[in-house]
């Protein structure tokens, strides 16, 4: 099983678009599509995973991190009713 998990994920690594792994609030926001704002209010809220020397300094953000944090954010469509 873990062999299986290795290789699923090193397919979905070899997948993803290259870019850098490291991200700042501009890129990550241009990465999620979402204004610069949008991040920046997720990062003050805590709501996404950032690194940060210390207040007040430079945020960063991983790009793995960030499809992960969309992955768990999925929300599951409702099966459609025939009348």
């Amino acid at each position: 099983m873990a062999e299986v998990t290795r290789r699923v994920l090193a397919q979905l690594e070899a997948s993803l678009p290259a870019g850098p792994e490291w991200l700042s609030v501009e890129s990550a926001a241009e990465y999620l599509d979402v204004k610069p704002e949008r991040v920046r209010k997720l990062v003050a809220r805590r709501a996404i995973p950032y690194y940060q020397d210390g207040p007040g300094c430079r945020v960063f953000l991983r790009r793995r991190e960030l499809d992960n944090w969309l992955s768990r954010s999925r929300i599951a469509a409702t099966p459609e009713r025939h009348a």
